[in-house]
């Protein structure tokens, strides 16, 4: 039996067919856009959007934001023209989806990257914030920066100071340096131990030896 994606692709390629035989678009709208609302799939919504031309637009991109679907909003977003911005990315931003709140922010023109980055912050994942900071323009450096600091990642620390202009330094410095001084004095310590062991077992081999 074929899954419900099968039958999505197999729609589109009908309507592919009918546009490349010359079928009028507006034939097609009043034939079969009444359905595809019926379907409620945002893929089909999308599709009909970006290429059946005539189309209602408005309508097939306010039943994208409805469906709430994070994918096909950064979709309808970023492919079809005059989109409503804040509208999707405010479902993405409700989402709290890691990838789309990243992917949007970064390839969206008109995003609010603070709102989008705000998402990733609060996630508290380390390399999520150093790749949002690298890839995305207008990122607030030293916010997601303070989210590398707390997550107490010595490696992310390291990479987000030495990477990315605009940071705190310093900051970052202080938490890797006091992070290898903890790294040593746990060596010692296991050292120390370790000595202590071999000593008192030395101790006690040569007890049991003069029974």
């Amino acid at each position: 039996m074929n899954s419900y994606n099968d039958k999505e692709e197999k729609i589109i390629e009908m309507i592919e067919s009918l546009i490349r035989n010359g079928v009028d678009d507006k034939l097609i709208i009043s034939r079969f856009e009444s359905k595809i609302f019926d379907l409620k799939k945002p893929e089909l919504y999308f599709w009909f959007a970006k290429n059946v031309k005539g189309i209602d637009i408005e309508s097939h991109e306010q039943a994208v934001i409805d469906k709430r679907d994070p994918e096909w909003n950064y979709k309808f977003a970023k492919n079809v023209k005059g989109s409503d911005i804040n509208a999707h990315g405010q479902v993405i931003i409700n989402s709290c989806n890691l990838e789309w709140n990243y992917k949007f922010a970064r390839d969206i023109i008109g995003a609010d990257v603070k709102a989008h980055g705000r998402v990733i912050i609060n996630s508290g994942d380390p390399e999520l914030n150093y790749i949002f900071v690298r890839d995305v323009k207008g990122a607030d450096v030293r916010a997601h920066g303070q989210a590398i600091i707390n997550s107490g990642d010595p490696k992310w620390n390291y990479l987000f100071a030495e990477g990315v202009k605009g940071t705190d330094v310093k900051a970052h410095e202080q938490f890797v340096f006091k992070y290898g001084n903890q790294i040593e004095s746990e060596l010692e310590s296991l050292d120390n131990y370790l000595d202590d062991a071999i000593a008192s077992s030395e101790k006690d081999t040569s007890k049991s030896m003069t029974k």
